[in-house]
């Protein structure tokens, strides 16, 4: 009698999973730093979603545009801090 073997499981499905709540979970830490544990001391920081890359692409495509908005957001302060 000839055993069937089954299918081993794929090894990319955990990591898959594990890489996903890994990126998922950056992105929770990025956003809760920015809006929750801000110094009042230092300068306002430009909001990202996506840590390390921040606003890059918005900023590739039309520098001044990106530079007039953030300085109508932050018009209350001298200075502007772009974090990522």
């Amino acid at each position: 009698m000839a055993l069937i073997e089954l299918p081993q499981p794929s090894i990319m499905v955990p990591v898959a999973i594990y890489g996903s709540v890994g990126i998922i979970a950056l992105i929770l830490i990025s956003a809760c730093r920015q809006l929750l544990f801000r110094r009042k001391t230092e300068p306002p920081t430009i909001f990202h979603w996506v840590p390390y890359i921040g606003n890059a692409v918005s900023y590739g495509m039309d520098p001044v545009a990106f530079f007039n908005k953030c300085r109508a957001k932050a018009r209350s302060s001298q200075k502007t801090c772009m974090d990522s």
